[in-house]
Parts: structure tokens; sequence; C-alpha cells
């Protein structure tokens, strides 16, 4: 995750991360997260012209560095805040339960 971050940083890619799953867990043995970035407008030129930064984006390179990613720019947010909603990410997906997320600056 550390080096996914280190590279979107490189490319520009900026924004605000809420990752979830066994990785911000109490779990010994953490297997794998999920995550939904928020990206900056000002990233999406950045992503229309360098096919590098916007394989840091696509889900299936992602899943290949062992997290899962959706994003959405912040003004596509901004109209459709539930998008973004916690509400699908703070509960546990067996027993409804909610459990903690970690939001981070990218």
């Amino acid at each position: 995750m550390l080096n996914w971050r280190d590279e979107a940083r490189v490319k520009g890619i900026s924004g605000r991360l809420v990752l979830n799953g066994s990785l911000i867990s109490a779990k010994e043995d953490p297997s794998d997260f999920d995550a939904l970035l928020v990206v900056e407008d000002e990233a999406q030129e950045v992503l229309e012209n360098d096919i590098e930064a916007r394989g840091l984006l696509q889900y299936s390179e992602c899943k290949t560095r062992g997290f899962d990613l959706l994003y959405y720019f912040a003004a596509t947010v901004g109209d459709y805040p539930s998008l973004a909603g916690l509400d699908v990410w703070d509960r546990d997906k067996v027993t409804g339960k909610l459990k903690g997320v970690l939001e981070v600056e990218l």
C-alpha cells in the first residue's frame, strides 16, 4: 500500500483515501483491504494524459497489489455524496455491526 501511495503521489494523484478491511483491524496477519479514493479534481488532467497514472487507479491493477479500489473525483462526490458514504464501509458485511475505517490524505 505504501508503494502504491508513493507512486500515486509522484504522478500527482491526491485526495482522501478511506481504508477498510483486515489491514486496519487487530488481526495479527491481515490479508486484504478495500479502499475508496476521492481524487482531487486537479488530477483529472494527469489521468487523461498519463497511462501509468491511470493504471494506478484501475481496479484490476490494484487487485494484483492486494486491494480493491473504487475512486471518484471530488466534484462527482460533491454532486452525489452517497457515492462516498461511509454507511457502506463502516459496517461488518456479516454481522452488520459498526466497525472502524481509516481516512488518510493521499
